[in-house]
């Protein structure tokens, strides 16, 4: 007798969760139809979720300067170089160079010819970017770093760029001269 009690609470028990397993996905069909796209998320929002995560592909766009990089505090300035890079080739070509520029005034400290190969460094880095990585519109807002007894974790915070491209903003044609002086001030 006690046997089939436990069957039967059993039974009951499975037929419960399968009602709610039901009700859960009537609920998540409804919350999707209303919201846009599937999962509720809006086309902008699931192209930027179906890509890798930038922690990973940061990793990857570094490797020329990881691959240089002797011991721990070298690989995390690798790091830190590659994501000024990245974010430097998200920007307009002039902005860019404001970004670069002080960064390499402060590492080389008046040093000339280290200041001409950290430039040449930064040039093949932003080359990289449009060559492998131009599909990747992602602003690095913020990041750090994680040393372990054997590894270095990435952490990455970023936003996602809607404004033309580079290359889109240097097809872009030049400002009117006819253009009253207060337009071009604020541009």
């Amino acid at each position: 007798m006690a046997n089939k009690r436990n069957k039967d609470s059993l039974k009951r028990r499975e037929e419960k969760r399968r009602r709610k397993s039901v009700a859960r996905k009537a609920q998540a069909r409804t919350l999707r139809s209303n919201s846009g796209g599937p999962s509720g998320l809006s086309e902008f929002e699931l192209e930027y979720a179906s890509l890798p995560k930038l922690s990973a592909v940061i990793w990857d766009y570094a490797a020329p300067l990881l691959n240089e990089a002797r011991g721990p505090i070298a690989l995390e300035n690798a790091a830190a170089l590659s994501i000024l890079c990245w974010n430097a080739a998200l920007l307009p070509l002039d902005k860019g160079r404001e970004q670069i520029e002080p960064a390499v005034d402060r590492m080389v400290k008046g040093d000339k010819k280290l200041k001409r190969d950290m430039l040449a460094m930064f040039q093949m880095m932003l080359a990289r970017k449009q060559l492998h990585f131009a599909d990747d519109r992602r602003f690095i807002v913020d990041y750090h770093m994680t040393r372990n007894a054997d590894s270095l974790s990435l952490h990455v915070i970023s936003t996602p760029l809607t404004g033309p491209s580079r290359d889109e903003l240097m097809r872009l044609p030049e400002p009117s001269s006819e253009l009253s002086p207060r337009v071009r001030q604020s541009a």
